[in-house]
């Protein structure tokens, strides 16, 4: 039975139980694709009745930026400019050194695992943009032990993105009293990881635009009871024989990151004075025109992992050993803003990994193979049955 496929993205009718972001990235709603009478699909059809208004936000934030940057002048930095050495977060600091003319302090987190290339990268562009840099390092052995785990489970960005870097980065904001934080967020990740929870976001943090932003209000215990929240929604779908050594592992991991977040009076001190710009998704509308950007400027793309995660080996193998379905979810979210086109989405997604590197990367993390410990059939709908095969084979 041949199933319709939506006109604009990749997305057919053979998606079933779709999970759907509706608390940044903790919690999901499950629905189903279906084609419409239009030829598109309901995801398609429901960003071309919010694009007026998403797009309305993002005219109100770039008509904001001249007055937020002319008001931040004089002190010691214009900005932070969140660096990781990929391209996306290096887009956004040429952005805002050579189109805005920011005096930014460039800060790296660095947790051991970079591309080599990704190194290079932030070295050459620093030192181009005569910018000054700090990198914060997490040591290794702490983050082989959180990367060993999220590679097991199935999630491998989810404690890093919500439970490590964030803090952080605020942190440093308030050691050298910066106001603002710029971001390498894209288009359609400002558009499903903001636009669409917004109203959860607003009710938690006070954003009302998800293109710039200011934290106005914080739970003192935010990263506590995100923790908790993350354990718990992991273990109900963890089969019975490993729930209790997956719990110990998660609290273990859990106490040692505890030392990165915001204590009380640091968070109620964030929130007086902050605002967070994703100039990337404001001044970029395609890849096109950021790649051309970064060429100018000698970016170096990973060989492992040109098409996304050209800063972090776990990313970029994540998403080398994603299932085709769950890569052309994640493509059809940058063809619905039209960030790539569909012929373009197409050419990313037949390429194949290249198993070796792959290896070479669960051996700095101490894993021989990946096996399914999940109760749902969540693990391999995630990670590709075939190529998980093949890295596991000796």
């Amino acid at each position: 039975m041949k199933h319709k496929t939506c006109q604009l993205c990749l997305l057919d009718e053979t998606y079933r139980d779709f999970p759907i972001d509706i608390e940044g990235g903790l919690k999901y709603k499950i629905g189903s694709i279906k084609i419409e009478e239009s030829g598109l699909c309901n995801l398609c059809h429901q960003y071309q009745k919010e694009k007026t208004e998403f797009l309305q936000l993002r005219e109100s934030a770039r008509r904001n930026l001249q007055k937020i940057f002319k008001n931040i002048k004089g002190d010691e930095y214009d900005a932070l400019v969140a660096l990781s050495g990929g391209k996306d977060s290096t887009a956004a600091l040429i952005l805002a050194k050579e189109k805005y003319n920011l005096n930014v302090l460039a800060f790296t987190i660095d947790h051991g695992f970079k591309h080599k290339e990704c190194k290079e990268n932030i070295e050459n562009i620093v030192n181009e943009l005569g910018v000054e840099h700090i990198t914060f390092k997490i040591p290794k052995t702490l983050t082989q032990k959180v990367f060993y785990f999220s590679i097991k489970v199935g999630d491998p960005c989810a404690i890093c993105q919500r439970l490590i870097n964030p803090p952080i980065m605020a942190k440093i904001q308030l050691k050298h009293n910066i106001k603002v934080r710029i971001l390498g967020m894209d288009l359609a990740q400002t558009y499903y990881q903001y636009y669409k929870p917004l109203k959860y976001w607003k009710n938690l943090l006070g954003i009302e635009n998800p293109f710039i932003y200011s934290i106005k209000q914080a739970d003192p215990k935010i990263y506590e009871k995100r923790s908790k929240q993350y354990i718990q929604e992991l273990l109900n779908d963890i089969k019975s024989q490993h729930q209790a050594k997956i719990k110990q592992e998660l609290q273990k991991i859990m106490k040692a990151i505890q030392k990165y977040w915001l204590k009380e009076k640091e968070i109620e001190e964030f929130t007086k004075n902050n605002i967070t710009i994703h100039l990337k998704a404001i001044e970029i509308s395609n890849r096109n025109i950021q790649e051309k950007i970064l060429r100018k400027h000698g970016f170096k793309f990973p060989e492992i992992s040109e098409a996304s995660a050209t800063d972090c080996k776990i990313s970029a193998l994540a998403h080398n050993i994603h299932t085709e379905k769950l890569e052309k979810t994640l493509l059809s979210q940058e063809i619905r803003v039209g960030l790539i086109t569909k012929q373009k989405a197409l050419e990313k997604l037949h390429k194949k990994p290249n198993i070796h590197e792959l290896k070479q990367i669960l051996k700095e993390l101490n894993i021989k193979r990946i096996e399914n410990i999940r109760k749902s059939e969540k693990f391999y709908e995630i990670y590709d049955k075939n190529i998980i095969q093949q890295i596991n084979s000796t």
